[in-house]
């Protein structure tokens, strides 16, 4: 085994963390200045070159990024979830060649978490509906073809499996007990792990 020396910048005042490999084998990491007002995610390719491919600059700080900020598509795609840009946390598609290449998400609301990607889609939760709630949506990567999949609102968590070939919501609300279903990517209800609401409007009470 060999070792090698990642080139990080002359500053030795600053904070290098996230170290990770990119779908194309290559090592990328966060860098955030002492200030915490300047966040850079650098690329090093496999000729040995380290460049930033994405950063935020503020004249406070930079919201504090962590491993949901960055999330790599392909070998040279990646999303970006951040609220400099509109004021409130949204998705963007960049190219570690050509830099932003679109927005994903936009409007007077947060993209709370990225639940996954399947078949060029994109899948995430938001409050678009309520500050109060949760809802899934899928979107297409070019910002296109949004479709809600949590129709009955409430607020929404859920489990995804890889790739986001299927995954468990759990949905409550303030007049409705927790109700747990299995959905394959397509949204269609493959299997009910838990439902009080039979007997809920049996007892007229919460289960």
């Amino acid at each position: 085994n060999t070792k090698e020396r990642i080139d990080t910048g002359s500053n030795s005042d600053q904070y290098i963390f996230n170290v990770v490999w990119t779908p194309a084998g290559e090592l990328s990491f966060y860098r955030v200045n002492r200030l915490q007002n300047h966040f850079e995610v650098l690329l090093r390719e496999e000729s040995g070159v380290v460049r930033t491919i994405y950063e935020e600059k503020s004249l406070t700080y930079v919201e504090r990024p962590s491993a949901s900020t960055i999330r790599f598509v392909d070998g040279e795609r990646f999303i970006v979830c951040e609220e400099t840009t509109a004021g409130y946390n949204h998705l963007y598609l960049h190219s570690t060649k050509r830099g932003r290449l679109n927005a994903i998400t936009s409007g007077r609301w947060e993209v709370t978490s990225v639940m996954g990607i399947d078949k060029g889609r994109l899948y995430y939760l938001s409050t678009e509906r309520s500050p109060l709630g949760r809802d899934l949506y899928s979107v297409g990567l070019n910002g296109k073809g949004k479709t809600c999949l949590t129709h009955d609102g409430g607020f929404n968590t859920i489990a995804p499996s890889k790739g986001m070939r299927y995954y468990i919501r759990t949905a409550t609300a303030a007049d409705m007990p927790n109700v747990v279903t299995v959905h394959n990517a397509s949204d269609k209800v493959i299997d009910t792990l838990l439902d009080n609401r039979a007997a809920v409007a049996s007892r007229g009470v919460w289960a």
